[in-house]
């Protein structure tokens, strides 16, 4: 999961995802802000999808 500063839920990143090691968080940001479509998906991923739009954060999370 993503928390802001006062510890509130931002946003949770994929399963498969984990910080990279030894190095620690310095930063992070908002990146860009996507909008998705269901009919932007290949039809057969469609549906699996429970929104027509959504709207995704992409971070920019610095680490050194």
């Amino acid at each position: 999961m993503i928390h802001d500063g006062q510890g509130r839920a931002l946003g949770r990143m994929a399963k498969i995802w984990s910080p990279p090691e030894g190095l620690k968080f310095l930063r992070g940001e908002v990146g860009a802000v996507v909008r998705w479509r269901k009919a932007d998906n290949k039809e057969e991923f469609r549906a699996h999808l429970r929104r027509d739009i959504w709207e995704a954060v992409a971070p920019e999370l610095v680490w050194g």
